[in-house]
């Protein structure tokens, strides 16, 4: 057998995650692809440790000295991946990321947890996460602009997120047949309320919703089209088998219900309404899309379709009282005026916790940095999703952020960080004496500079590195205004 890293080698977390993996392969293969041109094999996955230790499986191209690791069940089954370094931009969760001229989806190993309903479920999270990484090509990721709709996205508003509700409510009775209509009506039902939603909305955030569902449904179909194989009689590998006790799946079915439980209580008190509402919205539709129009995985494709666009092609509208009586039948059904005065008191108790929020940030004792931004072309940066959204276009950053532009840099760590997109400011409150480095000499604290040759600022979780810009004191804050290059300015 080759030299390489055997099962007995590995630690628990690395057995646990690499039979996922194995798993996840198994079931796509024991019968017609889950998605159409898709095999969970040739998706690249990377199992990482806390120290940075990874396993790479499915990858076209692994560095070339990797150990190959062998896992060992009734017979040995192997190579199934390589050792290598977690990439530095890895760091404690899931993440997508080109790995050596290959979509990568990365996942902890500590996430295949210590019980068997854990393994179970991470089986299906590798198959979410490995179809996410394929399906770049399907042109369904969130682009920048499309994610700048993410900004404004209405995360407060009580209609959005009671008429929200109602979507999850109308899809997850839709897809378990829930007497009172049939499907086609059910589909009527939830467009109209999602029109209803939207007609306030602004076309970039419509889009910022559409591009969500579409990286978000077809991932969370195929997880549950996985899950559906194995309540059909799938037979588990021998490595499943031991390491669990188990001759099959036990908790499938309870996995698939929670997602249910989940689409039912989309924006629910606005919980999840810029991100995680997308998952089951989109979830919710692509089971409903199958049973309307089975072979709509073939229609997605790049500048194609949205899902709530294939949605309508199955209804017809009258625009006119019919329209108007199926909306008020749906109000009632599900009690829309008492969602909607719970989501008034829930936003109301929402805005005062973050404005609370964002005022411990700029009142904190240490030394207020306030960067302006304003001048300089952002390149990329964590997503407006990843923080809280204070108001339409203040976001609160609580743990970690990064912001490139074009001739400066900025990273917190560990340090909340205000992002006012409308002023093009980025505040963030630090202890400890800062130190400002501009044009390789240290600018004298509270003094008003210059600096045309570079700046350099690290302290406490935070560091800014830019070409050009200007320094002032206020007593109680620290201006930096941040200048593009010269040959771009």
């Amino acid at each position: 057998m080759e030299a390489g890293v055997l099962r007995e080698q590995l630690e628990t977390g690395q057995e646990r995650a690499l039979t996922a993996w194995l798993e996840a392969v198994r079931i796509d293969e024991a019968g017609e692809p889950l998605w159409p041109g898709w095999r969970m094999r040739n998706s690249a996955v990377g199992f990482y440790t806390a120290d940075g230790e990874c396993v790479l499986v499915g990858h076209r191209n692994p560095p070339a000295g990797a150990h190959p690791v062998f896992l060992r069940g009734e017979r040995v089954i192997g190579p199934v991946g390589y050792t290598v370094e977690a990439p530095a931009r890895v760091k404690g969760g899931a993440a997508i990321l080109p790995y050596r001229n290959q979509r990568t989806a990365f996942l902890p190993v500590e996430w295949s947890g210590e019980g068997n309903q854990d393994l179970e479920s991470f089986v299906f999270l590798v198959i979410h996460q490995a179809f996410h990484a394929w399906a770049g090509r399907l042109g369904v990721s969130v682009n920048p602009v499309q994610l700048e709709g993410s900004a404004a996205y209405p995360v407060d508003d009580a209609a959005n997120n009671a008429l929200g509700n109602l979507e999850g409510l109308l899809l997850a009775d839709a897809v378990q047949g829930v007497q009172g209509m049939p499907l086609e009506r059910w589909a009527r039902a939830f467009a109209l309320v999602r029109r209803e939603r939207r007609a306030w909305m602004e076309d970039e955030t419509v889009a910022y919703e559409q591009a969500m569902e579409l990286r978000e449904g077809p991932a969370g179909y195929v997880e549950w089209k996985a899950m559906e194989r194995v309540r059909q009689g799938y037979e588990p590998s021998a490595v499943f088998r031991e390491i669990t006790g188990q001759a099959g799946y036990l908790h499938v079915a309870e996995l698939q219900l929670k997602r249910l439980e989940e689409m039912r209580r989309i924006n629910y008190l606005g919980r999840g309404a810029l991100r995680r509402r997308f998952t089951y919205s989109g979830l919710g539709m692509a089971l409903v899309l199958e049973r309307l129009e089975p072979g709509w995985p073939g229609r997605i494709l790049p500048g194609g379709p949205s899902l709530d666009d294939l949605l309508e092609e199955h209804v017809t509208f009258d625009g006119g009282d019919g329209d108007e009586a199926l909306l008020r039948q749906v109000e009632t059904r599900y009690d829309y005026d008492h969602r909607l005065l719970a989501e008034h008191d829930a936003a109301d108790l929402r805005r005062q916790r973050k404005q609370e929020l964002v005022d411990l940030v700029l009142r904190a004792p240490g030394t207020l940095l306030i960067f302006d931004v304003s001048r300089l072309r952002l390149l990329s940066a964590t997503p407006p999703t990843e923080g809280e959204r204070i108001h339409e276009g203040l976001t609160l950053y609580t743990r970690s952020a990064s912001f490139r532009f074009d001739g400066a840099r900025l990273e917190v760590s560990g340090r909340p960080l205000v992002h006012d997109l409308r002023a093009g400011l980025l505040e963030v409150n630090v202890s400890g004496r800062v130190r400002l480095f501009g044009d390789e000499e240290e600018l004298p604290p509270g003094r008003p500079a210059l600096f045309e040759e570079g700046l350099l600022l690290r302290v406490d979780g935070l560091e800014v590195e830019a070409a050009r810009g200007t320094v002032q004191s206020s007593g109680e804050a620290l201006y930096i205004r941040l200048l593009p290059p010269p040959e771009v300015a």
